[in-house]
């Protein structure tokens, strides 16, 4: 229930029912084949009826997707359901970056889903208002991707 220490701090609300506050990116610079590793730190907001699944997309200049993760939280011990209300979480991922991808810079995309919904409807993300603004975010940080 304490807000962690953050290599980056980047806020966004998730439907008012999760918040993303930051995010570890131990490296920036990859070479094809490599694993990236990032650690995404979450607060919830509120009690959630539904278990939410987290993506994670790696996209090229494009926004093309070219290396994607799709999970519960903290390796599937710890679904949203069970989430308590002012809890903070730190969630691992790894993308493994495929051998074609060109070099250059990429960025990694985040968002929320819905499994059990038939569409995948994803959680929006919301302004300071609550006016839904997307259903997605851009880590502030790149990723370079070298040969």
């Amino acid at each position: 229930f304490v807000k962690p220490n953050l290599q980056f701090t980047q806020d966004a609300n998730f439907g008012n029912v999760l918040a993303l506050v930051g995010y570890q990116l131990p490296l920036t610079n990859y070479k094809p084949g490599d694993t990236l590793k990032l650690t995404l730190f979450w607060n919830a907001r509120a009690k959630m009826d539904k278990p939410y699944t987290i993506f994670a997309h790696l996209l090229d200049q494009d926004s093309k997707v070219v290396a994607q993760k799709d999970a519960q939280p903290l390796a599937g011990t710890r679904p949203t359901t069970t989430w308590v209300a002012g809890e903070y979480l730190a969630d691992n991922f790894e993308l493994t970056l495929p051998r074609a991808a060109a070099p250059g810079n990429y960025r990694v995309e985040i968002g929320w889903y819905d499994a059990s919904d038939a569409a995948f409807a994803r959680l929006p993300v919301l302004d300071d208002n609550g006016a839904a603004v997307g259903d997605h975010v851009i880590l502030k940080t790149t990723v370079t991707l070298q040969q």
